[in-house]
Formats: C-alpha cells, sequence, structure tokens
C-alpha cells in the first residue's frame, strides 16, 4: 500500500512539472484584440535565432467572421527596447493565414506586433497584437540561456514538500 502511494506521488510530481515547463515553453500563444485573436508560429522551431532567416506564419480567427486580410492594411513592426528595428506589409496567404520573414540582427528580446486596418471602412474592426520573442544567439557562439535559479529553487522546493506531504500522508 506504501509502495502505490510513493508511485502517486512520483507521477503527480511529474505531471505538475510537466504542466509548469510545458506552460513556460509554449510556442503558440493565442493574441486577441476585441474580436480578432491570432496565432503565431515561428520557423525554425519556434526559437529564433540571431544571423539565420526567420520564417513566421499567422493564423487569425475573427470571432464576428468579417476579417478578411485581403481586405486589410496589415503590418508588421519589430521592436527592441521599444525601438522599431523593422517594419513591413504583411504577405497575405489566405482570408485568414499570413507569414513573413526576418532576419534578427542580435540576440534579446524583441517585440512581433501586427498592426491592421479594413480596406473598406467598418468591414472589421481594426487591430493590434503583440507578441515577445526571445531571439538566441546562433548555436557554437559559446553563448548560452542558463536555467533560471530561482525557478529552479522554486521547483526543487515544490517538490519536496510534495514528497514530504505524501510521506507524512502514509
Amino acid at each position: 500500500m506504501r509502495s502505490t502511494y510513493r508511485s502517486l506521488s512520483v507521477a503527480l510530481c511529474a505531471v505538475i512539472l510537466a504542466i509548469i515547463v510545458g506552460h513556460t515553453a509554449s510556442a503558440h500563444v493565442l493574441k486577441v484584440d476585441g474580436t480578432i485573436g491570432a496565432i503565431l508560429h515561428i520557423n525554425p522551431d519556434d526559437s529564433p535565432v540571431s544571423g539565420s532567416p526567420t520564417s513566421y506564419s499567422i493564423l487569425f480567427k475573427d470571432t464576428t467572421n468579417k476579417l478578411d486580410l485581403e481586405n486589410c492594411g496589415c503590418h508588421v513592426e519589430i521592436t527592441q527596447n521599444n525601438t522599431i528595428v523593422s517594419m513591413s506589409t504583411l504577405h497575405i496567404v489566405d482570408s485568414s493565414d499570413a507569414t513573413g520573414a526576418y532576419t534578427f540582427p542580435s540576440p534579446g528580446v524583441y517585440s512581433l506586433i501586427l498592426i491592421g486596418s479594413p480596406n473598406k471602412e467598418s468591414a472589421f474592426q481594426s487591430f493590434k497584437l503583440t507578441y515577445l520573442l526571445r531571439v538566441l544567439p546562433p548555436s557554437g557562439s559559446g553563448s548560452t540561456q542558463p536555467f533560471p535559479l530561482s525557478l529552479g529553487i522554486g521547483l526543487g522546493l515544490m517538490i519536496v514538500l510534495l514528497l514530504i506531504g505524501s510521506y507524512k500522508i502514509l
């Protein structure tokens, strides 16, 4: 009976850890402005690397079904430290899909801002959606992103407390 509780405790810890780590590493995030939402996908592997071309695709959804990207004055701004480093027109694939590409010059945190307004008045609502992107250095550059110490300590303490709590129940 005691080994069953231990197995359940270990499984519970693994599930909690997977949820926490999985949530912080989520790449496809829905951003919403009013009735319009979009999911951004970054290539390669949702991890842009400085100095290498990064392509992206965006899937839009409008809860009122009025959005038609083919009738949208849509553009993308890429900013770093509140300074625009690039502005380009969004390449429209169809009424709800768009693509683009950019080569980030250096590692760091950037914002990718999607801005759209209808070409015809009142066709759909204007929107502005902002995504934060962490651009990594090229592999082999010697620079790595360390695992945050506070996150590691917090996760370790949580697991230890869960294990102690499960043994005390027994």
